[in-house]
């Protein structure tokens, strides 16, 4: 009996990882709007920044789905990062229009 439930137990976690793994594989499904606001950033010059390692980016959506850049923790960056931003648009959102969010990004030291 435990045996048959441990053999259960790893088909049915092999099943869900490959599911998950064929829906993520999809060509048509769009790019999540977390990943496009950090393909926006991904060409940031922080050489001169080594002392920042994360910034907190407050937002906001309007018509069109487009990205307005309110504030960040870090204002040494603020500028490039509104000018990579600001009234991008973004493929799927679901958010309210004109309501603040925030959204932690953390760089990664190559």
């Amino acid at each position: 009996m435990n045996f048959q439930k441990n053999v259960l137990s790893v088909l049915l976690v092999l099943f869900v990882s490959v599911s998950s793994l064929v829906a993520s594989s999809d060509p048509n499904v769009s790019p999540t709007w977390e990943s496009q606001i950090v393909n926006y950033l991904s060409d940031l010059d922080l050489r001169n920044y080594a002392d920042i390692e994360s910034v907190k980016i407050d937002f906001m959506i309007v018509d069109g789905g487009e990205i307005v850049v309110l504030s960040t923790s870090e204002k040494e960056l603020e500028s490039m990062i509104k000018t990579r931003l600001n009234y991008k648009t973004l493929a799927q959102f679901t958010f309210e229009k004109y309501t603040k969010y925030t959204l932690p990004i953390i760089f990664d030291k190559i």
